[in-house]
């Protein structure tokens, strides 16, 4: 399995820009070798390296609804999220409506999101 991560590493180095393979590779890391802490560095590089990218900031926020749904690391994934996708909002929030979240932190979401067209 260690040899599947390295390929993947290597092709992400040529291809960063390719989605798909973000999304893959973390799949990797967390399905098949149950590595969620290298699953969650590779979605966090994932939006560092194409931080416009609508597809890989909802992949990156499910995956932190499920990993992290009793912190605030979601909610944190969602403001970053808005300041680099803003029209991302509503998609986000209706994930998060979605999840075993807390009413709470869903209106902390809903708050920032409004605060956020406000302000942009």
């Amino acid at each position: 399995m260690r040899e599947l991560s390295q390929a993947m590493a290597q092709a992400l180095q040529f291809h960063c820009s390719k989605e798909d393979l973000w999304i893959i590779a973390r799949y990797v890391e967390e399905k098949v070798r149950n590595d969620v802490e290298s699953a969650r560095a590779i979605l966090q590089r994932s939006v560092l390296v194409n931080s416009k990218s609508q597809k890989l900031w909802k992949e990156y926020f499910k995956f932190e609804l499920v990993h992290s749904k009793d912190t605030d690391v979601p909610v944190i994934v969602f403001k970053y999220a808005l300041e680099e996708v803003p029209k991302i909002s509503s998609e986000l929030i209706s994930l998060a409506s979605q999840s075993e979240i807390s009413v709470e932190v869903l209106r902390e979401m809903k708050s920032l999101s409004k605060a956020f067209k406000l302000n942009p």
